[in-house]
């Protein structure tokens, strides 16, 4: 068969997406066992507070980049420089008022020492151009890129994290994998002699951070909400169960690789089509919305019947109380996938003001949630919030579109919802297999089953093919 651009695109980014998050893995598996639940908790502290300042570095510009290239702009060089400078400088904002916070904030010399070391990490961050090969559909670049940063942190870890007192090694490492992923793109870039300018002009920054406003304020609430349960953890709870919640949690954040290659595949596609083929629009996001939530429930469902095996065996035996939390945070991986379909249409029909509402909405749910729940609850509590966050989001989003595309959400997604959740996963749960006999059962008879309450057809099947093989 004969690979079209379409599908060498899903390949590339399958491939780099699944190896640098099975690195990844490797690297967390690793840190794991030689941190132990408490040092791991403050690993993760690190990269929540990376993440923070990555909000502020990033602002929205990245996405305003992807769609303006998938666009087709006439100043692709223009572009690139301005966008690059006014990531950078804000870049060294954010490290500059991070670094003054934490140490503000934080009593143990080691803590801070972690932590501004992890910081580093937002000057090569603003440096990466997987926002631009985004745009031109040159996912090769992006793969490729991924799997050297994920390899460069994993070989530095191996190399200089035997101890927990070696634990600063690991933000020098996480540092240092993103400069590798940077350089990776920026030979591709200078290969391929794009055009280059920089933009020192403060007009031109003005101008950008105007225009991309809107989505960094969505890209803010959505980071502070999925990076806030490890600092909130950090002040209620012991450094323990910061490292539990984190397993579970990244387990989930691997899953979520779907999400990123449905958004990086279909987001430009939809810009495409709302700007050239307005009138396909609702048919093309009504079946793609449908086969995304056959594809989120079956995979979800596999998901929860391998969590304890797959926590076990990553982290190692001391993590076990976090299967029941990554069982739970399962749900958001479902909503998460639901909602990006949802997302990308609003973004690229240009209502950032109605996606960025129902991510305040998200927000407001998640923290009052956050609230109620995590003292009765725990763990589990925190994994509830987050859940309750993308349900509010996903109504708010769904009510939002419902004047301008029609879909039929008890068939598409109540039905097959309800199927997994009261028949098919007690079912797999209480017979008395080896996990392997469950899994082939699931894939070989319960997915058809899965996809049948949902109404996939063969012309939804023939859809997909067309638009991806």
């Amino acid at each position: 068969m004969r690979l079209t651009r379409h599908l060498k695109n899903i390949l590339y980014l399958y491939g780099g997406d699944v190896g640098g998050r099975v690195l990844g893995l490797l690297a967390m598996g690793y840190l794991a066992r030689v941190l132990g639940p408490s040092d791991f908790g403050t690993m993760s502290l690190g990269l929540a507070v990376f993440a923070y300042a990555l909000i502020v570095g990033n602002s929205g510009l990245a996405l305003l980049g992807t769609r303006k290239v998938a666009g087709g702009t006439d100043d692709t060089g223009s572009l690139v420089g301005g966008i690059l400078t006014t990531r950078f400088f804000l870049s060294l904002v954010a490290y500059v008022v991070g670094t003054g916070v934490i140490l503000f904030i934080v009593a143990s010399r080691e803590v801070f020492a972690v932590l501004s070391v992890f910081l580093l990490g937002v000057f090569p961050s603003a440096l990466l151009l997987d926002w631009f090969f985004q745009g031109r559909q040159a996912i090769r670049a992006i793969a490729g890129g991924q799997l050297w940063g994920m390899l460069s942190y994993l070989v530095f870890v191996f190399l200089f994290v035997k101890h927990p007192e070696d634990i600063v090694w690991v933000g020098w490492g996480w540092t240092f994998g993103i400069w590798a992923n940077a350089i990776f793109m920026w030979v591709v870039f200078k290969r391929e002699k794009h055009p280059f300018r920089l933009q020192w002009s403060r007009s031109r920054i003005w101008s950008l951070l105007k225009e991309a406003f809107p989505l960094g304020v969505a890209s803010v609430i959505t980071q502070v909400v999925m990076q806030f349960p490890p600092i909130y953890l950090s002040l209620v709870a012991a450094r323990s169960d910061v490292g539990l919640f984190s397993a579970a949690f990244k387990m989930t954040v691997f899953l979520l690789i779907f999400n990123r290659v449905f958004s990086s595949i279909f987001f430009p596609g939809i810009s495409r089509c709302h700007r050239q083929f307005p009138e396909r629009l609702e048919e093309n996001v009504r079946r793609v919305l449908k086969c995304t939530a056959v594809f989120a429930f079956s995979v979800g469902l596999l998901a929860v019947l391998s969590g304890d095996f797959l926590i076990r065996w990553i982290f190692g035996a001391s993590f076990g109380d976090a299967v029941f939390v990554f069982r739970v945070l399962v749900g958001y991986f479902v909503l998460k996938l639901l909602n990006s379909v949802l997302t990308f249409t609003l973004v690229g029909m240009e209502r950032e003001k109605v996606y960025t509402k129902a991510l305040v909405g998200g927000m407001i749910a998640f923290f009052g949630f956050l609230l109620a729940l995590t003292r009765p609850l725990g763990l589990v509590g925190v994994a509830c919030a987050l859940i309750a966050g993308q349900l509010t989001v996903f109504v708010t989003m769904a009510v939002a579109l419902k004047g301008r595309i029609r879909f039929s959400y008890t068939r598409t997604l109540v039905v097959p919802f309800l199927g997994t959740a009261l028949v098919f996963l007690p079912l797999l749960s209480r017979v008395a297999w080896v996990l392997p006999v469950k899994l082939i059962v699931a894939v070989v008879v319960v997915v058809p089953l899965i996809a049948w309450l949902g109404g996939i057809r063969w012309e939804d099947m023939a859809f997909l093919r067309e638009k991806f093989l």
